[in-house]
């Protein structure tokens, strides 16, 4: 199973190039890329929470909401750009423009599951669907939907109620209160603990050159130094088992790891055609991965790995496909999660 662990690194080292300073780093190619990566540590994630064996792969089973994290960073970066670009216009079309092009998908994957549930012969609870689709019980995996949805509701209100740069302060809010009541409702705490690093990215837009400037001198030291606070905090927030100190423990460990991927980026650039395709299909590899890593299992071990990941692929070009075809104007690339 080790080999599963080390396939990871040498996709994102294949045709890897280094300079002084990626002046794109947040260009939309290259977050593309790093998203891409992620989504399928996400789905490597997953998988090494069902197997056995390996010396290194096990540790991918705890590094999921650290991965979570970073797509949330690259999506509160994504709209506070444009809204600091477009101003009000950007919030009039925002439930258009960004939260149904994440709600679509996310309907057209409740209807193939049930699909799958029919086929398979499982009981399904119709009188219920609705709340199954709202609770994300339908899709695996799906609590990542539900929580980018309401970050983003967040986002929208506190723009809409606040100046500019004054909404940065209702975010943090905002996110605060979503993070009690779901401690409150006894929600597991992957819901929680990565959601600072969206205000981190929403706040990347005013601290950018800070940040560069950061990283410009002692920049590995600097960089381990992210990845160590990372760590630190985050076996601090496993170890203490008071929900509000694991909650904050482990969101700053998350922002540190966030940093730590930003701070790689800033002189490391990753251009291969496979990472292009994760990455313009990130949201469809997250939302569609269940079918075989919970529903379809194939073989044990290593054989569960590759034909999870393999077929996965297939499934997720297909539903792209589809996607497009369906809905004229979704060319890869173009949606943002």
């Amino acid at each position: 199973m080790d080999l599963f662990a080390v396939l990871p690194a040498i996709l994102l080292l294949w045709n890897c190039g280094y300079s002084d300073f990626n002046q794109v780093y947040l260009s939309k190619d290259n977050s593309r890329t790093i998203k891409g990566f992620c989504s399928i540590l996400i789905v490597i994630h997953h998988i090494a929470q069902r197997t056995t064996g390996g010396i290194i792969f096990p540790a991918f089973g705890y590094i999921g909401f650290l991965v979570v994290g970073v797509f949330f960073f690259y999506s509160g970066y994504g709209v506070m750009v444009q809204y600091e670009l477009k101003g009000r216009r950007y919030l009039e079309s925002f439930f258009g423009r960004r939260v149904w092009k994440v709600v679509r998908p996310y309907l057209v994957a409740n209807a193939v599951y049930l699909l799958l549930e029919y086929i398979l012969g499982r009981r399904i609870e119709w009188n219920v669907i609705l709340q199954n689709v709202v609770s994300g019980k339908i899709v695996p995996f799906s609590w990542f939907v539900i929580s980018i949805i309401v970050l983003y509701c967040i986002f929208w209100l506190s723009c809409i109620l606040t100046r500019r740069k004054g909404e940065i302060a209702l975010i943090i809010v905002g996110i605060t209160v979503y993070c009690f009541i779901c401690m409150k409702m006894g929600l597991p705490d992957q819901w929680y603990v990565s959601a600072y690093s969206f205000v981190l990215g929403c706040t990347y837009c005013h601290i950018k050159e800070k940040a560069e400037k950061y990283f410009s001198t002692g920049y590995w030291v600097k960089l381990l130094l992210m990845l160590a606070l990372a760590l630190i905090f985050v076996i601090m927030g496993k170890i203490i088992p008071q929900e509000m100190f694991q909650m904050i423990f482990c969101n700053v460990g998350v922002m540190s790891f966030c940093m730590f991927t930003i701070g790689v980026t800033m002189r490391f650039t990753f251009h291969n055609r496979i990472l292009t395709f994760l990455g313009e299909n990130n949201y469809e590899i997250y939302l569609y991965q269940g079918i075989f890593v919970s529903y379809i299992v194939i073989g044990n071990n290593l054989v569960y790995a590759a034909s999870t990941v393999c077929l996965l692929l297939a499934v997720v070009y297909i539903m792209r496909m589809i996607n497009v075809h369906i809905f004229p104007g979704n060319e890869k690339g173009k949606r943002q999660v």
